[in-house]
């Protein structure tokens, strides 16, 4: 693709043209290059992760203690953990187009509006969950509303800030930005099941300090002490991330009466909904392909220690010890996670197809997870169970949550926060259907596993549905940016451009 060229500018924004087969494609402010950047600049945008995925993990720790200590039924408890899929798919696409369309300029830029509003929203669910008790009225209310408000701030940030990959970093360098973007939100994740054993201490004074006539069980005071360091954390990052530069504004001064607070930014959504997923068939299928892939990760988190625990471990052991195991096995997964997001990076630099690596890695999970057929045969070895918890979920969680995200900053020419919101969507979607399924599953085959074999096979379908992506890229049918063809006319044009981003599309245009 050619370099830009022919700038101009106005007081409002520059815009760029390419030859591209849309013609004049506008994109915002001119990325900002190394001077400009700031300090860390690449540190800061990666971290940024690291407060959400402990907010993630603590809801996973704790939302159903809390209501289980509430005396909340089980169906009714089932039913809320829907919040956290809904809320995705609600928050992440709508802001997704109002960021894509916004012109908020005198805010610093498109993203950081919404990034704000997440901090804000991460730190008052921090302080619902933390004095819920202490306030007038029924505490499950305040836990429903705490979480419910940590659902979307975390949505917030995740769109936000893959988004500012696609505006700030080269297009050679996203698959960079994306594994370490994984890297720090599991290693956040970690933390959390670390700090939730390095506070379980009868007696230490932190406890003390916490305890109130209303708080005084362990559930409570444990979920009072996570929520403080989760609110700190999210207050600590929000400095650094909203001083992170951006581009101001890709809208057109001709379309920019669309950007506005009123309903029809609605109609605007759903036109981009379809242009993306019907006009682009490349993210169609990498948005198909994830849900396959993403309902063994939801499988595993909801079903694998209950699985491990009646089929996976030594009928001899304990129940608390078996639960107990079984456990480490998913705080290993989340280790072997955190090492699969550093070794991402090196797909490309070693001269593999990243496309053709995704289909590969869909084929061994799928093995992996029919072979939980053979857990009651070597029940007797405990650490099989384990290690087959370890390496099935660190490494396919790690690897849905990069790969992907790469694929789709780089095909299509669709809106880019959009384009990043439909992985969680996917995400989302895959964890509605094990959520609601898993039980029937269960009920009608006597098999425990049987959830996890029928996992197996649509992460099989979703191989078929990457090496259709692997296709369309190499074939040329889907509009493909990796920042290669700059390298390959560096000898000509006298170098690499110091930035190039995926553009966007023209408004109102496939």
């Amino acid at each position: 693709m050619a370099a830009h060229k022919n700038r101009t500018g106005d007081s409002e924004g520059r815009y760029t043209n390419l030859e591209t087969t849309a013609g004049a494609v506008p994109t915002g402010d001119v990325v900002p290059d190394e001077a400009s950047r700031g300090r860390c600049f690449g540190l800061r945008l990666v971290m940024a992760t690291l407060p959400v995925g402990f907010s993630e993990a603590l809801a996973v720790l704790f939302f159903t203690q809390a209501l289980v200590t509430a005396e909340v039924s089980n169906g009714l408890i089932g039913y809320a953990w829907l919040v956290s899929p809904l809320a995705a798919i609600l928050v992440q696409p709508c802001a997704a187009v109002w960021s894509d369309r916004a012109t908020w300029s005198r805010f610093g830029g498109r993203r950081k509006p919404f990034l704000l509003m997440g901090y804000f929203f991460a730190v008052l669910a921090s302080a619902v969950l933390s004095l819920g008790s202490e306030l007038p009225g029924n505490p499950t209310v305040y836990v429903a509303i705490g979480f419910a408000l940590l659902f979307i701030s975390t949505n917030l940030h995740l769109v936000m800030l893959r988004a500012l990959v696609t505006d700030t970093v080269p297009r050679k360098a996203m698959g960079v930005y994306f594994s370490l973007q994984t890297l720090f939100y599991v290693f956040g994740a970690a933390l959390t099941y670390a700090g939730s054993y390095v506070l379980d201490y009868e007696g230490s004074w932190w406890m003390d300090a916490l305890r109130s006539e209303s708080c005084s069980s362990s559930v409570c005071l444990h979920l009072r002490s996570m929520a403080v360091i989760a609110g700190c954390l999210q207050f600590v990052m929000a400095h650094s991330v909203l001083m992170l530069p951006e581009v101001l504004t890709g809208v057109p001064p001709e379309q920019r009466s669309k950007c506005c607070l009123c309903f029809k930014w609605i109609a605007d959504f759903f036109c981009d909904l379809k242009d993306l997923l019907l006009h682009s068939t490349s993210t169609g299928l990498i948005f198909l392909a994830s849900i396959g892939g993403f309902m063994g990760v939801a499988a595993l988190m909801i079903h694998g220690i209950q699985l491990l625990v009646i089929d996976g471990l030594p009928p001899e052991m304990p129940i608390p010890e078996r639960y107990a195991t079984a456990s480490y096995g998913l705080y290993g997964s989340m280790i072997l996670g955190v090492v699969t997001a550093m070794v991402l990076p090196m797909i490309e630099r070693l001269g593999l197809d990243l496309a053709l690596c995704w289909v590969v890695s869909f084929l061994i999970f799928a093995g992996l997870l029919v072979s939980s057929l053979a857990l009651p045969r070597v029940a007797e070895h405990k650490g099989f169970g384990v290690a087959w918890m370890v390496l099935t979920l660190g490494p396919m969680y790690a690897t849905l949550l990069t790969i992907p995200l790469t694929l789709l900053a780089r095909t299509g020419t669709a809106s880019a926060a959009l384009r990043m919101s439909m992985l969680s969507v996917s995400q989302a979607v895959a964890q509605i259907i094990v959520s609601v399924t898993g039980g029937i599953w269960f009920a009608v085959s006597s098999q425990k596993a049987a959830i996890f074999v029928g996992c197996g096979i649509a992460s099989a379908v979703s191989a078929l549905l990457a090496l259709a992506v692997y296709g369309a890229i190499k074939s040329g049918r889907a509009e493909y940016y990796d920042g290669l063809d700059e390298e390959e006319l560096a000898p000509v044009t006298g170098g690499v451009p110091e930035m190039t981003v995926v553009p966007p599309r023209v408004i109102g245009r496939v």
